[in-house]
């Protein structure tokens, strides 16, 4: 098989972009799975008319907006105003966030000035993606850096330079012909998961342009925090000016073993009392499980390990690029001014 220019990893924001924004050319996108981005988000269709939906609400500050208008046309944002509340105690909330520091807490994010992408971050996720057209899916077997190798299924693929956006726990478990001291990060890498359900209901909760946030520190409640996007922001996201529809995301932090088949029906019952309703007239529901919902600090240690992957693996020509490949929280702005970055170095 000849060699490819150029491979990368993940059918990520971060792969879909380098390849339709940064138009790094004879570029070949693998990954497992069509559909491994959170960020695709979910079909929706009534009354003839079709959208997408936010799996998780994106919150952008002023900056990611200015990043994101440089590289997409006729970008609508709107901003907004969010008020929160704890029910229950803050040390309980808190407490939910398990035995990790995380580097962000996404929900705590939202106190700066706010802006939220009026038709859905998801309908520019898929813009990206549907630009970048040379794509392979399947199951990843190895990743080899020291000669620029891809398995992939029964294929083995070949490129001059390897960019890798999978999370680094995956990624480490792929490499190849790796020193064994390189690859001690691994056992520093650590990250909370979360549940999260996306309810779209009948009726007007709050008033206009605003974004409530509940953070729940109660006993006995399995959400962490549930928001509500108000009835103005749900029709502008799904084009429609007749209905009053209000948009609510519940958010549980919870391990992938620790999920029941029953917790919607809890999570809804919990809804209920935290907005102070009798019933959920509910139009849409869908579930999603977010595995790197938050993830840890690395300290210095742990930083200094990474710090010595990374330049091996350039050494090699092959990059770490992205949120998850560097274990970097990094809000939308950041992001594409690391990517820019990193195409410098490549």
């Amino acid at each position: 098989m000849s060699v490819l220019k150029r491979i990368t990893l993940g059918n990520s924001l971060v792969s879909n972009m380098l390849c339709s924004v940064f138009k790094l050319g004879n570029t070949l996108l693998v990954d497992n799975a069509r559909r491994t981005s959170i960020l695709f988000g979910w079909d929706y269709s009534m009354d003839s008319l079709s959208a997408c939906i936010d799996i998780i609400p994106i919150f952008l500050d002023r900056s990611s907006v200015e990043e994101l208008q440089r590289i997409v046309k006729n970008l609508l944002v709107r901003k907004v105003r969010v008020e929160s509340e704890v029910v229950g105690t803050l040390e309980g909330y808190l407490g939910k966030l398990g035995n990790i520091k995380p580097q962000i807490n996404w929900i705590e994010r939202t106190h700066d000035e706010v802006y939220l992408i009026t038709d859905g971050f998801c309908k520019v996720f898929r813009a990206f993606e549907e630009a970048c057209v040379n794509k392979l899916f399947g199951e990843i077997k190895s990743i080899d850096p020291e000669n620029r190798k891809v398995k992939v299924l029964n294929n083995e693929l070949s490129c001059d330079e390897l960019l890798i956006t999978l999370p680094l726990d995956y990624v480490i478990n792929k490499l190849r012909n790796v020193p064994k001291d390189y690859l001690l990060i691994r056992k520093l890498l650590k990250y909370r998961s979360a549940l999260v359900m996306t309810l779209i209901i009948k009726g007007k909760l709050i008033k206009d342009n605003l974004v409530k946030i509940i953070k729940v520190g109660k006993k006995g409640f399995l959400s962490t925090a549930v928001i509500v996007m108000s009835s103005r922001l749900t029709s502008e996201l799904l084009s429609m000016t007749k209905n009053e529809l209000t948009t609510i995301y519940v958010l549980s932090l919870i391990s992938l073993k620790e999920l029941r088949a029953e917790m919607d029906r809890v999570l809804i019952t919990e809804v209920k009392r935290l907005l102070n309703v009798s019933t959920v007239d509910t139009v849409f529901m869908r579930q999603a499980f977010v595995k790197y919902a938050l993830i840890n600090e690395l300290g210095k240690e742990g930083v200094s390990l990474l710090n010595d992957l990374i330049k091996y693996l350039r050494s090699k020509g092959t990059y770490l690029v992205g949120r998850l490949a560097t274990w970097r929280d990094m809000c939308i702005g950041e992001l594409i001014k690391h990517l820019r970055n990193q195409i410098k170095l490549s």
